[in-house]
């Protein structure tokens, strides 16, 4: 089974970036999911990323 069976690999952790955040904050405010006003800061805390 080990040369047959395919694990699959991802991606280290990582936080999003300040577009991928604001494309997210921009589609929700458009879609009246959210009032205009959320930053990037308001919403990712840099003191908790894995390392």
């Amino acid at each position: 089974i080990e040369n047959s069976y395919k694990i699959n690999t991802y991606p280290e952790v990582q936080l999003p970036t300040k577009d991928e955040v604001g494309q997210v904050l921009d589609w929700m405010v458009k879609k009246n999911i959210i009032k205009p006003g959320l930053t990037y800061k308001d919403l990712v805390n840099r003191e908790v990323q894995p390392s």
